[in-house]
């Protein structure tokens, strides 16, 4: 059954980040995390780096060959973010995104407690 739960979740997750999304990166609520997704095709190393984790490097897991997911807790508010990918800054498309400061930018997206 476990086993069962965990490949339709991949499936699942798959899905909507295959033809089904207009996007292939995607933040979910999961108990009491944050789940980021992204579709980074090639990609050997990848980190992922937010304000919920005071711009620390996390590394990511890959999920299948291009998915990687990055769990952060969970923390309504606002949160800044952009990965790392084999050396390079790589900040994915996103609805909304913000100066860094550093002459770059980060999304942004705002976690709700109804997530």
């Amino acid at each position: 059954m476990k086993l069962f739960r965990k490949v339709s979740g991949v499936v699942a997750v798959a899905f909507i980040l295959g033809g089904c999304s207009s996007s292939p990166y995607l933040v979910k609520k999961e108990n009491r995390k944050l789940v980021f997704y992204a579709q980074i095709p090639k990609a050997r190393h990848v980190y992922f780096v937010s304000s919920l984790t005071n711009f620390r490097k996390i590394k990511a897991t890959r999920v299948e060959d291009n998915l990687w997911k990055a769990e952060v807790p969970f923390k309504p508010g606002i949160v800044k973010y952009f990965y790392i990918v084999d050396g390079h800054v790589f900040v994915p498309p996103c609805k909304m995104k913000e100066k860094d400061g550093f002459g770059g930018e980060d999304c942004v997206y705002v976690a709700t407690k109804s997530m």
